[in-house]
């Protein structure tokens, strides 16, 4: 374990000199031990079966759940792992500006969500790109 840390410092130092070309052992090894925990956790959950037995139930969760848990949902899907790595990317070489833009999408997700979340509940569709064929003949 106390090599695994020393290459990955060793890694770390080397990408910020430029002079990395590929996968060292340190990086196998961690990406081999994400693979196995999302692996273990998809066959543990297939495993051990779920209330869920149409897609719809999956999907929607027999449309019985509460409003904080949909709302955690809807901003832990916005808010990804591109975000997360590419917001402080962009503010460090494209200067502060960008955090206006920030200021719009909160502001357009305060209008948002009161417009679509309840329109979208009522037609009773899970995604904006389910509307074009039901409800307007689109399809």
């Amino acid at each position: 374990m106390v090599y695994l840390f020393v290459e990955l410092v060793t890694r770390a130092q080397a990408m910020a000199s430029g002079i990395v070309k590929g996968f060292n052992i340190a990086d196998y090894f961690l990406f081999g031990l994400f693979l196995a925990v999302s692996i273990g956790i998809g066959v543990y959950h297939a495993l051990t079966g779920g209330r869920q037995r149409t897609i719809s139930e999956y999907m929607s969760a027999n449309r019985q759940m509460r409003t904080l848990p949909v709302a955690i949902s809807m901003f832990v899907s916005i808010v990804s792992g591109v975000l997360v790595l590419g917001h402080p990317a962009e503010v460090y070489t494209r200067g502060g500006q960008f955090a206006i833009r920030a200021v719009g999408h909160v502001l357009a997700g305060f209008v948002a969500g009161p417009l679509f979340v309840p329109l979208f509940f009522r037609l009773r569709i899970t995604s904006a790109f389910e509307v074009r064929v039901p409800h307007y003949g689109l399809g």
